[in-house]
């Protein structure tokens, strides 16, 4: 077994052992007995690479035990691969709880129709922050109240700048 081929079945064999299925079943101690029934194994150090990926699956509720088949890996390449960040759509609206951290980074209340109406300091901040004059705070994009609430917490002490290296 390559170098390489022994850090995937170490990360496999963690993906297993940290999964709730195996707790859960290590909890009820029928997790041999399951390894028993579905590989015919009494521990999962006796799997080949193939056969964690199968159990992955198996424990996700994607698939039936394989024993020693080779099985298809569009399902599970999700769950071996790196997690991808969260992306955001640039013009989707702001989250509540952005929302809720600028109404109290600001201290501002809402108008009798629920609404944050932006003026004076916090609009010329909003304007330096974003370049784009907005008169609700409701009206913000995800990516604007990020920069907003990242620029309160600079301003405030919060954060601190990263340092450039020379």
């Amino acid at each position: 077994m390559t170098q390489k081929q022994e850090y995937l079945r170490r990360g496999l064999l963690s993906k297993i052992h940290c999964h709730p299925g195996c707790k859960e079943r290590k909890a009820l101690e029928v997790w041999e007995d399951f390894l028993f029934s579905s590989y015919n194994v009494r521990s999962c150090s006796e799997l080949s690479i193939d056969e964690l990926y199968n159990l992955i699956d198996v424990m996700n509720g994607w698939a039936m035990p394989k024993i020693g088949g080779v099985r298809a890996r569009a399902k599970s390449k999700k769950i071996v691969d790196k997690a991808k960040p969260y992306i955001p759509n640039p013009n989707e609206p702001l989250t509540e709880k952005q929302e809720a951290c600028i109404r109290t980074m600001w201290n501002l209340t809402p108008d009798e129709r629920g609404l944050i109406f932006i003026d004076g300091d916090f609009g010329k901040f909003v304007k330096k922050q974003t370049g784009e004059y907005i008169i609700y705070v409701h009206n913000l994009t995800i990516t604007q109240a990020n920069k907003i609430i990242t620029g309160k917490q600079y301003v405030m002490g919060l954060k601190e700048h990263k340092k450039k290296e020379v």
